[in-house]
């Protein structure tokens, strides 16, 4: 990225001095050099995408999926990884906002108004999930307003996806 602003204040300053001085002056010579810094420009952008994508992947090598939920009646979702350090990562995407890291405090358990038991998650906010049957494939997603979102499984795949928006 530093590479692309660099790339980009030399165009800008290209472009200025092609502002300068009458036309017979500018012709060839300052397009040849503006034609070069935007070649440049691509060729640092298309560099950084594929930083990024090795950075993704080197990330993603080091998490243990644990499982993951996402809302029967909206676009909610949770998902929990392990670190490579042991470390549980959870993250919450409820009402377009992702929400994800370890938990700032101990998870802990909590009981919905029906009875239900789930575990609550201390993140930027307080949020709660439970699987409820030993394949983790159905459970509820609890959101920072105690609201209870029946939930499926979202799969690793969906689960990584999550993961892939915090770069």
């Amino acid at each position: 990225m530093k590479k692309f602003s660099a790339v980009l204040v030399v165009i800008l300053g290209l472009s200025v001095f092609a502002g300068c001085g009458s036309e017979a002056d500018q012709g060839g010579r300052v397009q040849e050099p503006i034609e070069e810094a935007a070649e440049t420009v691509s060729e640092a952008v298309e560099d950084d995408g594929e930083e990024m994508v090795e950075t993704a992947d080197s990330i993603q090598a080091t998490l243990t999926y644990f499982g993951s939920l996402k809302a029967n009646d909206s676009d909610d979702k949770f998902a929990v990884f392990r670190s490579a350090d042991g470390d549980l990562i959870y993250f919450f995407m409820l009402n377009g906002y992702l929400d994800y890291g370890i938990p700032t405090g101990d998870t802990a358990p909590a009981t919905t108004a029906d009875g239900q038991e789930y575990t609550t998650v201390t993140l930027g906010d307080t949020y709660g999930y439970s699987f409820t049957n030993p394949d983790a494939t159905e459970g509820f997603i609890v959101d920072k307003d105690g609201n209870v979102l029946p939930a499926t499984e979202l799969g690793e795949e969906g689960a990584r996806e999550l993961v892939d928006m915090t770069f």
